[in-house]
């Protein structure tokens, strides 16, 4: 399919939709989702909650074809015409004193690998943790400067500190990280993505047999972490086998890879 949904509405993809004017090209006003795709759109409920809370945030109106089930049947009919399964982006872009644009995109899932992650500190970029940094806004570009640096950093991701020195997210991924027995996970309130699958992993402790807290974990803390595994939705459970010059364990990540992907049957 070499196009995409603009209002409901099929268009080439070299088709330009979208005046210079416009209020989200000016200002990077909108909020997006990215969604995975296989013969059903997964955790939806839970996209839909966070989209609408950032348009709530941004004052953005949930348009009617932003209702919740037309919203979901076009994405069904978005992903019928690209194949299964498939990534679909769905951008909402504030119009000034209208309903917003909504352009829904999809094209091929990322490829997946069972390689270890090489991770690090990001020497470049930090987060701050204000009412807009829960949810993926179109004001995005820390994050894609985030990736930047881990690329020609020759790693696989960057971690990203806010102005306390404590742990936020990394460039395209929420962190998990096992100091003795226990789990943590950083707040929402520390500056990162409210993320979806982040969601997932934290209301399967039990499943997982394991205890998670999510407070804040500091530079020194993260440095003593014994292993290491980063979330999203499109990539699921990603380990991390290296993190600056340490070499990490992998052995309980892996099974908490296992049986994640086991009960969501990726």
């Amino acid at each position: 399919m070499p196009g995409y949904l603009f209002n409901g509405m099929y268009v080439q993809s070299d088709e330009p939709v979208l005046p210079g004017n416009s209020f989200s090209v000016m200002y990077g006003a909108g909020v997006f989702e990215t969604m995975h795709f296989h013969h059903k759109v997964y955790f939806f409920d839970d996209h839909y909650e966070r989209l609408t809370a950032g348009l709530r945030t941004l004052n953005i109106p949930v348009s009617q074809q932003l209702q919740k089930e037309l919203l979901l049947n076009t994405l069904l009919q978005c992903a019928a015409l690209f194949g299964n399964p498939c990534k679909l982006k769905i951008i909402v872009l504030k119009k000034s004193n209208a309903d917003p644009d909504c352009i829904i995109i999809p094209s091929e899932l990322p490829v997946t690998t069972n390689t270890f992650l090489k991770v690090d500190f990001s020497k470049e970029i930090q987060l701050h943790p204000s009412p807009i940094s829960f949810f993926k806004n179109n004001n995005y570009l820390h994050f894609i400067w985030a990736a930047e640096e881990a690329k020609h950093r020759g790693l696989d991701d960057v971690i990203l500190l806010n102005a306390h020195n404590y742990i936020a997210d990394a460039s395209i991924s929420n962190i998990f990280c096992k100091i003795g027995d226990t789990w943590f996970t950083p707040p929402q309130s520390d500056g990162g993505i409210s993320g979806v699958y982040k969601k997932q992993i934290l209301k399967s402790q039990d499943y997982l047999q394991i205890r998670i807290e999510e407070k804040s974990i500091s530079k020194e803390d993260l440095l003593n972490a014994d292993e290491m595994f980063l979330t999203n939705v499109l990539r699921g459970v990603r380990i991390v086998g290296s993190f600056g010059t340490k070499e990490l364990k992998t052995t309980a990540a892996s099974v908490i890879k296992n049986k994640m992907y086991a009960l969501l049957n990726y």
